[in-house]
């Protein structure tokens, strides 16, 4: 027994491919030139995100507030993408008469290795590749004469704007390193925070997490040691 070896931690690997321009800027806050823009691109967002999923780790109730609007706004950014995508898949499907067209892709798309430490990152990622596909779709309907030039930019500026607007949402985070405890005790540090970011709803200040959230302080550890207690059972 002795020499038996446990498994090292688990690692793997993801990218995105990027066949757009409008993609490849809301992954890099690029402008076309490649000049910085003030826009939150997916990369700066997983970097933001990343104190804030840390914060909530710490029991702070506006940091669980802002990832629960972050998925919130990012979920519903991919199903109104998804709409408009489908509305495009209608057009593509019963507007050719019998001719067969292919999806327009990029004939250098852009791979993007994918390294980041909240599950944000992924659905940022997720968000990115679902309007990337759908803009796809809108320059091959406009093309083949399906749609008009106007319909097309509306359908891309907005597709964009949706997910922007699930990207800055963090933004509006002020860390104050305040706990629930601090809540309880309604004290100047929690009141300050208050100021300054607004009251969170109080079943989150209660307890509550967001769906996709990190344990909180110890519970890693003891969640880790439910979890071999149950193999152990099995």
């Amino acid at each position: 027994m002795a020499d038996l070896q446990m498994p090292g931690s688990l690692a793997g690997a993801a990218s995105i491919e990027i066949h757009t321009r409008q993609g490849w800027r809301l992954v890099y806050s690029r402008r076309s030139d490649g000049s910085p823009s003030p826009m939150t691109g997916l990369l700066r967002f997983a970097a933001r995100m990343n104190s804030i999923w840390a914060a909530a780790q710490a029991d702070d109730p506006f940091a669980d507030w802002f990832l629960e609007k972050t998925y919130h706004a990012i979920e519903t950014a991919r199903m109104e993408i998804g709409d408009m995508h489908r509305m495009l898949a209608t057009h593509f499907q019963h507007g050719k008469k019998g001719v067969n067209v292919e999806m327009a892709a990029s004939s250098t798309p852009v791979s993007v290795p994918l390294q980041f430490s909240t599950p944000y990152g992924f659905m940022g990622a997720y968000l990115v590749s679902e309007c990337d596909a759908l803009i796809r779709a809108c320059y091959t309907c406009r093309h083949v004469g399906l749609i008009s030039n106007a319909k097309n930019e509306q359908n891309i500026r907005r597709s964009m704007r949706m997910v922007l607007r699930a990207f800055e949402l963090q933004r509006e985070y002020r860390f104050h390193g305040v706990t629930r405890e601090d809540a309880r005790a309604a004290n100047a540090k929690w009141n300050r925070a208050v100021e300054e970011m607004g009251s969170p709803p109080p079943e989150i200040v209660a307890g509550r997490r967001p769906r996709v959230s990190p344990y909180i302080g110890d519970d890693a550890s003891e969640a880790e040691r439910v979890e071999e207690a149950e193999a152990t059972a099995d």
